[in-house]
């Protein structure tokens, strides 16, 4: 996801879709993206699993705060994933997220908007446009999700009142109003006037924070003087002419004497201008589509220097067909405790290079290490093997269960999101560490892509 347009300062002159609007205090103009600053995806059939509810909301974060980072590797049109040409870029790599719909949110506002919002192909607009569009023919195919504002009925348009030291929704209670009033003839007091069973909100008078169609109403429409046998007891409100203007959408202003209703919205013009992203499928951030190969660390280890994800090393061709066995081939076991795939006993690493040790730590094969402690063996070919049909990544992930042994109990090697991972997907392009070789210091750019504080896709091929 890359950022193409976002806002604009000024009213150009003659431009349909100007991306500023007319606050409701006839004066200011709302810059529509300074309303719009939270970018979220949005899947409207899954349950959050904090609240329970639908939809589930996935919100972009680092995209929306910005510190999503350059990356310095983002593939040029025509150059290739190993030589270039490269450029530099802000891009935020969602992985895991829906693209079933996306929405915006208001950061001073609780709504999130998710039916003013346009997806248009790279395909339409190269129809569109024709060469016009060339720009754009930079060979990733990309789609435009383009966003139109419009302005809600949300937190920040209503009025709020101090009570007790805190700030409370200011509700329509007449009496503010009218201090002898009378509604279908009876006096009632401290009145909170309610529509359609609940209580109306007053909106703030600070009208430059909204856009609504504002309307002006004088006392004769909202009251009249209530008299009984010739007696003036005070003001009979008029509720049929509240009630049809709440009926419309319009609500009262704070501190205008009802004589100010604003009906928000109405900025929404089709044009989905206000605010456009780009999408596209990530290319060059993950392993090849056919294979991966998996590395793996105890993560438990004492020495930091041991972070050299060769405890175990697996080849895995995917499956190409309904009948077809994922070829996969055991390079390396760097660990010196027993480690074994798929919850098979039979499968421990060292047993399957054929150098297990019954007593004391097992050997490092194919890490480099002195052959008093260490193996240089052949790969094995654990196809006829193990037997497993693998179509991607998620199912190596879930089929190959990688455990090591210790405590007196088999531990899960896992990767979980937004934690240190045991273990990791790369391609063939990964060379194998030697035994107590830092990753970092072989691959300076892994640190950045596991801290996220600079995305750097395919870490592994840009080593020293």
């Amino acid at each position: 996801m890359q950022q193409v347009y976002k806002g604009h300062t000024d009213v150009p002159e003659g431009c349909a879709t100007p991306e500023a609007y007319m606050a409701a205090n006839g004066t200011t103009y709302l810059i529509a993206s300074d309303y719009m600053d939270h970018l979220a995806a949005i899947d409207p059939n899954k349950e959050d699993p904090e609240t329970g509810l639908k939809p589930f909301v996935d919100h972009i974060n680092n995209f929306n705060h910005g510190d999503c980072g350059e990356n310095d590797h983002v593939l040029d049109a025509g150059g290739n994933a190993n030589d270039g040409p490269f450029h530099t870029d802000k891009i935020m790599y969602m992985q895991n997220s829906t693209t079933k719909s996306f929405g915006y949110f208001n950061s001073n506002g609780s709504l999130c908007h998710t039916e003013y919002t346009a997806l248009v192909s790279y395909k339409t607009i190269m129809e569109a446009m024709g060469a016009e569009a060339n720009c754009l023919n930079d060979g990733w195919n990309r789609s435009f999700m383009g966003f139109d504002f419009e302005q809600m009925i949300d937190d920040q348009c209503y009025a709020t009142k101090w009570v007790d030291g805190q700030e409370v929704e200011k509700d329509f209670v007449i009496n503010e109003y009218y201090p002898e009033y009378y509604i279908n003839g009876e006096k009632l007091s401290n009145y909170t006037y309610t529509y359609n069973g609940q209580p109306v909100r007053m909106l703030s008078d600070q009208m430059n924070r909204y856009c609504a169609d504002v309307l002006n109403v004088d006392d004769s429409q909202l009251y009249s003087d209530y008299r009984v046998n010739g007696e003036d007891l005070g003001k009979q409100v008029n509720t049929d002419f509240i009630d049809d203007l709440l009926s419309q959408g319009y609500l009262p202003v704070d501190n205008k004497s009802l004589r100010v209703w604003a009906k928000v919205g109405g900025c929404a013009d089709g044009y989905y201008s206000d605010w456009i992203v780009t999408l596209t499928e990530a290319k060059g951030t993950v392993p090849a589509e056919d294979h991966i190969v998996i590395i793996a660390e105890d993560l438990s280890a004492t020495e930091a220097s041991d972070f050299d994800f060769n405890d175990v090393v697996l080849r895995v061709e995917f499956s190409k067909n309904a009948d077809d066995y994922a070829k996969i081939t055991l390079l390396a076991a760097g660990g010196t405790l027993p480690l074994r795939i798929a919850g098979n006993d039979q499968w421990e690493v060292h047993k399957l290079f054929g150098v297990w040790v019954d007593e004391g730590k097992q050997k490092m094969v194919n890490t480099g290490y002195a052959p008093e402690a260490g193996a240089t063996c052949d790969p094995v070919d654990l196809t006829n093997t193990l037997q497993m049909k693998i179509f991607d990544a998620a199912e190596a992930d879930t089929k190959l269960k990688l455990e090591v042994y210790k405590n007196g109990e088999w531990q899960e090697m896992k990767a979980p999101k937004g934690e240190p991972a045991c273990k990791l997907a790369v391609d063939d392009d990964f060379q194998v560490l030697a035994e107590r070789e830092s990753i970092k210091g072989r691959y300076p750019k892994f640190v950045e892509w596991a801290t996220a504080n600079n995305f750097v896709s395919a870490w592994w091929k840009l080593f020293e």
